[in-house]
């Protein structure tokens, strides 16, 4: 049904991308995707937030198992969302803690910043 709609030129960038991913909605994610929903959009209605972002700032709030979280990032990665300002939101939050746990428990995110940690210190 999702690809009846967007195949009819159904509007981009509408802050239905950011839903899936807050849902963890995997496959909902990958044809928004495909039909050019930009994972890095600042969608009004989620308040300037990326589609990463408010993964991480809603999604943690429901506990979701590692595994789904972990795939839901990683589509978002695979498309070039950009890590480095989700880590910087999450440390403008009340409760910072929640975000920062999924860094360390999700290997997409937590190679980034090794990576990144061990090409710095060089």
């Amino acid at each position: 049904m999702m690809e009846l709609l967007l195949e009819a030129d159904a509007e981009c960038d509408d802050g239905s991308l950011h839903d899936a991913a807050r849902e963890l909605r995997c496959d909902s994610m990958r044809v928004l995707i495909k039909f050019g929903h930009q994972v890095d959009y600042p969608s009004d209605r989620h308040e300037g937030r990326s589609a990463l972002a408010e993964l991480c700032l809603k999604a943690v709030n429901c506990r979701p198992q590692p595994a789904k979280i972990d795939e839901a990032i990683q589509c978002l990665v695979a498309n070039d969302s950009t890590i480095d300002f989700v880590v910087h939101r999450s440390m403008t939050l009340a409760r910072p803690c929640c975000i920062t746990r999924w860094i360390r428990l999700i290997p997409c995110l937590f190679s980034h910043f090794v990576e990144d940690d061990v090409e710095g210190g060089q």
